[in-house]
């Protein structure tokens, strides 16, 4: 990884002040490879070593690198080494990125740690509609070709909620002008805007830029919104988004990394980690594989919520187990023989399994929150375990607990990661409500998987009509 990196400008450089380049660098089109959402790639070796070795050969001169956000972020090394979410620097260190922003999982652990890895990784970190982060710039200017470009960064505003920080994210869109205008002034001929905020359009519209690059989602999107590119990229390492400008509108393409070129030194730095850490036993053999994609984990019913429903429910016991679909994470199918690796990749969350002592009206009124994942089009925001369902356009027309009918007057328990209460999305799981906290959820999981819970089915606990 040799080649030279795009050439920060100080913030107070004027005009005459850029480094001198040969005018004939300004005929190169400007390129932009953008990741995002890296989350468990690096739990794979060969997968890491795929993605450096992609970035490394699509890289040149007039090239600049950047992610949007939860690139730190997840995956079981995170959960098991000593590095936790510092298992990404032996990536950022041989890619070198130009400029990164923070997706919400990089701040899971807290503010500090998320500092003292932006200290210590070469991008340049960027947000500008925090408060509180001193350290973080709003905004940075790179030399590349012989042009300036200007890239912004902004999180989600309810990054704060998500991963309970005590700093302040504020509106997005009058961040990214602020700091797009005063890229122009200062010469800026592109600015991008690296947004953690997922397929958002009215952002895209609402903003100056030349493109939004996007993460926090991870369905692959193009769209030119009131003349400003907006791209978001497949999740997990999965591909790289290259925007071209030259001169016309700015185009896409989008790069695989499964068949990319290896580098070999990215994927054994991670695979001496996997190995020490233990997380190549296997725990289970599969012989029906349980697919882990985004249609499966939204779209209804599922083996894989199942699973982790009844991991939750029968490892303590609860009346129902309950997950959020979107704590259930992509990747590829678990089969043949599954390892920890591969169980700590569906939910790598540290936070405690609790249980929760809820009224049966408050637990009903938690699923009918989930009305509206649950719609028409068949959508779900919750998996059961202990519990079943029958929906009618959206509302829950039947609920029965154990196999027994549903009491609104009678007390209930419910198992389900600490996330769920601590954030309050969902109204009536609470903190108050909280009776029993067990260790971190993903240990659970394991336990289940070892006992057999991958022979799991679709057994009708959630039906339409």
């Amino acid at each position: 990884m040799g080649r030279e990196r795009p050439i920060p400008v100080p913030p107070d450089a004027d005009l005459d002040m850029s480094p001198p380049h040969d005018p004939s660098d300004e005929n190169r089109p400007l390129r932009v490879l953008h990741f995002a959402d890296l989350e468990t790639v690096y739990d794979s070796p060969e997968h890491v070593g795929r993605l450096a070795g992609r970035i490394d050969a699509l890289r040149d001169e007039s090239t600049l690198v950047v992610g949007a956000g939860d690139d730190t972020a997840l995956g079981s090394l995170a959960l098991v080494t000593a590095e936790g979410r510092a298992q990404a620097r032996p990536f950022f260190e041989a890619v070198r990125p130009d400029a990164e922003t923070f997706g919400n999982h990089d701040l899971d652990p807290g503010i500090d740690r998320a500092l003292e890895l932006t200290d210590g990784t070469p991008q340049e970190w960027l947000c500008a509609n925090v408060r509180g982060l001193d350290s973080v710039a709003p905004s940075a200017r790179f030399e590349v070709g012989g042009r300036r470009v200007g890239v912004v960064g902004v999180a989600h505003p309810q990054t704060a909620e998500m991963c309970g920080v005590n700093v302040t994210f504020t509106d997005p869109v009058s961040a990214t002008n602020r700091e797009a205008a005063a890229l122009r002034e200062r010469g800026a001929k592109y600015v991008v805007c690296l947004a953690h905020l997922g397929d958002d359009p009215n952002f895209a519209a609402a903003v100056d830029v030349d493109a939004v690059l996007c993460g926090h989602e991870t369905t692959r999107r193009t769209r030119r919104v009131e003349g400003t590119l907006l791209v978001q990229t497949g999740g997990n390492g999965t591909e790289i988004a290259e925007v071209v400008f030259d001169g016309g509108e700015p185009t896409v393409t989008f790069h695989a990394t499964a068949e990319a070129p290896i580098d070999r030194s990215v994927a054994a730095t991670y695979r001496r980690r996997r190995n020490a850490a233990g997380l190549d036993d296997v725990v289970a053999t599969v012989a029906d594989p349980v697919e882990r994609t985004a249609d499966v984990r939204f779209g209804g019913e599922c083996r894989l919520g199942n699973f982790v429903a009844d991991a939750y429910h029968e490892e303590t016991g609860a009346d129902v187990g309950l997950v959020h679909s979107a704590s259930l994470r992509e990747g590829l199918p678990l089969a043949d023989e599954g390892t920890v690796a591969d169980v700590l990749g569906v939910v790598p969350f540290e936070t405690p399994l609790v249980e929760l002592e809820l009224t049966g009206g408050d637990l009903r009124a938690a699923l009918e929150w989930s009305g509206e994942p649950f719609g028409d089009e068949g959508g779900v925001n919750l998996h059961l375990s202990g519990a079943r369902v029958r929906l009618d356009g959206g509302r829950i027309a039947e609920l029965r607990i154990g196999g027994g009918a549903f009491d609104a007057g009678k007390t209930y328990r419910a198992a389900l990661m600490n996330y769920l209460p601590r954030t309050e999305y969902f109204p009536t799981l609470s903190a108050e409500n909280v009776v029993a906290e067990r260790g971190p959820q993903y240990e659970a999981v394991v336990a289940h998987a070892r006992d057999g819970g991958l022979r799991v089915n679709c057994d009708g606990r959630i039906r339409r009509g």
